[in-house]
């Protein structure tokens, strides 16, 4: 210090008082930040992650690098404003949809709630999700599909986001998201575990061999509608079904063991999950609030 004063560091560096091990320096030090991060301008001893994991800090900016372009969004949707999205892909998914349609998502039979005669009515709205999710992962979906290859950080995270959206207009051919994630589709490698219209890289939405799935007799299980049975006969009682689950953004969050996940009312956990025992009627009846819903969505 000069008179009570601090010393500065030259801009793009952050103050550094500690070492890797968190032990204190003899003096302070001056040290530029990871080529991915930038200064924090409210706290200049520390770090701040660009906005996407493939900007690099300029020394003014983070700015997207060579092959890429930069998209900003209205809204700050997984803390992400812009974004780097593949030149190339992108011009090519430009082509080959409207991506100005693809954040329009029209809901049919709507009814609404002071509606006399319970008419239902069309209605479409400008969806944020759509807006800041639909250009990047379909064009990295094309990427890696084309390339069999995942563009960083990709991997199946692209393809599998484009799916999600495809899910979320209801399999709506005439939707951006549904349209491209046939178009792709038609471009990968099928018969992942011989499945035809399980794609490399591509999320499994269409099942075309449902008559085959029903006369198929490789899966050895024995059931039994009790567990004294079960037990002497070495069957099982209860059916195991497993979830791979992702975040709307195509995030992987892992397998689980399938217990009340699709049961969207309430009721004891052990009843919500008793369909799973071989030979139960189950029946499980609510009214929904669709806002409340959205407030209980949790991670997406």
């Amino acid at each position: 210090t000069d008179a009570g004063r601090e010393c500065a560091c030259p801009a793009g560096t952050v103050v550094t008082t500690t070492n890797a091990h968190g032990a204190l320096l003899p003096e302070a030090r001056c040290e530029a930040c990871g080529p991915n991060s930038y200064p924090d301008p409210g706290d200049l001893t520390r770090c701040l992650p660009c906005r996407d994991p493939r900007m690099i800090y300029d020394g003014s900016e983070c700015a997207c690098p060579s092959g890429f372009s930069s998209e900003s969004f209205n809204f700050e949707l997984w803390g992400v404003s812009r974004a780097c999205v593949l030149s190339q892909a992108k011009s090519l998914v430009e082509d080959a949809v409207d991506v100005a349609l693809a954040s329009r998502v029209v809901y049919s039979s709507v009814i609404a709630e002071t509606s006399a005669t319970g008419a239902a009515t069309t209605e479409t709205i400008d969806s944020a999700t759509m807006e800041q999710l639909f250009l990047q992962a379909a064009s990295e979906c094309l990427e890696t599909v084309t390339t069999q290859r995942a563009p960083p950080p990709g991997g199946r995270s692209a393809c599998q986001a484009l799916a999600n959206l495809c899910v979320l207009v209801d399999y709506d051919d005439g939707h951006p998201a549904c349209d491209y994630y046939d178009e792709v589709h038609g471009l990968s490698p099928g018969g992942v575990h011989g499945e035809g219209r399980w794609r490399e890289h591509m999320a499994w939405l269409y099942y075309s061999e449902a008559g085959a799935a029903f006369r198929d007799t490789s899966l050895d299980l024995e059931v039994a509608v009790d567990d004294t049975a079960a037990a002497a006969g070495g069957r099982t009682t209860r059916l195991r079904f497993v979830l791979n689950s992702y975040t709307l953004n195509g995030t992987w969050l892992g397998l689980t063991n399938l217990t009340s996940e699709l049961q969207l009312c309430g009721g004891p956990t052990t009843a919500l999950s008793s369909y799973l025992h071989f030979g139960t009627r189950f029946r499980n009846e609510c009214n929904l609030n669709v806002a409340d819903l959205a407030g209980l969505a949790g991670d997406l």
